[in-house]
């Protein structure tokens, strides 16, 4: 008689933790929708300052309206006695997640955007339990592995899971909270540039436009004159931004030459707004000081590449351009002129170009000229219209614009096309001086006979 009175307690307890009215397959019908696919994203970042690392999940709610079936769990401000799920974060100590390390209810922040539906879940690490939850790749590069697990709360049968691996870049320039006075101000410092080959006799201000696969070359450098005689060694080059956390591999890495390494590497993926982070260590009588620089680029998909022979400039026969010409119009002095840039590569067609500039260009000439009428509007395409107003002769027209690509910096194009003012008058006056001469020649014989 205990024992079934023991099973009713029970059985009431769960019972009154979830509404019998409540249909859990609503909430679990969230994670396999046709109409809207459940799209579980996530991501992590390093509040600059404080170094804490902030992790960001969120996913689409396409219930989200609803008064009884918004959300998932308690945190999304639901009634227990509602909620049919909780969310269980397990933390692995390696990559291959088969070493638990710990495992805890969310205990986050949850927040919402009605406009897109959005719902998030934020989980902050201090920077005093980085050590402690994620596994330390080096003195800058931390890694951690996690499993988000959507579990019934009447069943203990997980729903859902999402794995998420991530590294942060700790930046130890900023924190010196733990670090000796006298460390200080001793602090290393580099710097990083962009080399335009190998040699690296020239650098560049900017980053070259690199395409995946590309090879380009790194040179980093110890500024300190009292420190740039020491070798560099053990360098290493990361790859961050955007969800990406990525090391390097070098091509070459060329330490002869005391406190400066030259790095050659290759776009090893493809990928917009990277920080190229880089490391090197001091020879062994400095083994533990190292500099860190930085600089930004992106690597660009091979199929968003424009070749040469992917763009033409056309001589419109009409203003409205509904046909072209195939040879060089006959331009005078004060004429107007069409011209139509058009991207012939047809994955590139959907894009818009803008920054257009017109140029006159020639042997001693480089002038930028102010067209009359420019129409980017037409995706892959611009319609130029301009008015000669320089007695220019021979000469070239040159187009320099950007093809906008979403998520992607922009891609420079430069395109000329020949051209030629005639003089209007040249051949009028050399009939004219012809009848002048005839006309002189004749009054000369006319005078001859006379006298």
């Amino acid at each position: 008689m205990k024992v079934i009175t023991l099973l009713i307690e029970l059985l009431v307890i769960v019972l009154s933790k979830i509404d019998t009215s409540i249909d859990c397959n609503k909430y679990y019908s969230k994670f396999d929708t046709k109409e809207l696919p459940f799209d579980f994203k996530g991501d992590a970042i390093l509040n600059q300052g404080s170094n804490d690392v902030q992790i960001n999940l969120g996913y689409t709610d396409n219930l989200f309206e609803d008064p009884l079936y918004f959300g998932l769990i308690t945190a999304d401000g639901k009634p227990r006695n509602t909620t049919c799920l909780e969310l269980i974060i397990i933390q692995f100590g390696n990559q291959y997640h088969n070493s638990i390390g710990k495992i805890t209810k969310f205990d986050g922040r949850s927040s919402s955007n009605p406009e897109n539906k959005q719902r998030n879940y934020t989980l902050l690490i201090p920077k005093s339990q980085l050590s402690e939850r994620q596994f330390q790749y080096n003195s800058i590069i931390y890694q951690g592995f996690f499993s988000f697990i959507f579990e019934s709360v009447e069943e203990a049968q997980a729903k859902y899971e999402y794995i998420f691996d991530f590294n942060i870049t700790l930046n130890k320039t900023s924190d010196r909270s733990n670090q000796p006075e006298e460390q200080n101000n001793t602090e290393l410092q580099g710097n990083l540039i962009w080399c335009t080959n190998w040699n690296c006799l020239i650098s560049l201000d900017q980053s070259p436009t690199i395409y995946y696969k590309d090879i380009f070359t790194l040179k980093q450098f110890i500024t300190p004159t009292g420190m740039s005689q020491i070798a560099l060694t053990n360098t290493e080059v990361w790859a961050t931004g955007n969800g990406l956390n990525k090391k390097l591999t070098p091509i070459v890495v060329n330490s002869i030459v005391p406190g400066q390494v030259k790095i050659l590497l290759s776009a090893e993926i493809a990928w917009e707004n990277i920080t190229l982070i880089v490391t090197s260590y001091l020879e062994a009588t400095h083994p533990t000081k190292s500099i860190t620089n930085s600089l930004q680029t992106s690597f660009i998909p091979l199929d968003l590449h424009l070749a040469k022979n992917d763009t033409v400039l056309l001589w419109c026969s009409t203003p409205n351009c509904s046909s072209f010409l195939s040879t060089i119009p006959t331009l005078y002095l004060n004429d107007t002129l069409t011209l139509k840039l058009i991207v012939l590569k047809s994955n590139m067609q959907k894009y818009y170009f803008n920054e257009t500039e017109i140029w006159y260009t020639g042997e001693v000439l480089n002038k930028k000229i102010i067209p009359i009428n420019l129409n980017q509007e037409v995706r892959g395409e611009i319609k130029i219209q301009l008015r000669l107003e320089y007695d220019l002769g021979m000469f070239r027209i040159k187009v320099d614009s950007k093809l906008c690509i979403p998520n992607f910096q922009n891609i420079e194009i430069s395109i000329e096309i020949d051209a030629i003012i005639h003089r209007e008058n040249c051949q009028q006056n050399t009939s004219l001086f012809s009848n002048k001469s005839l006309n002189f020649f004749l009054l000369i014989i006319f005078f001859t006979f006379i006298i």
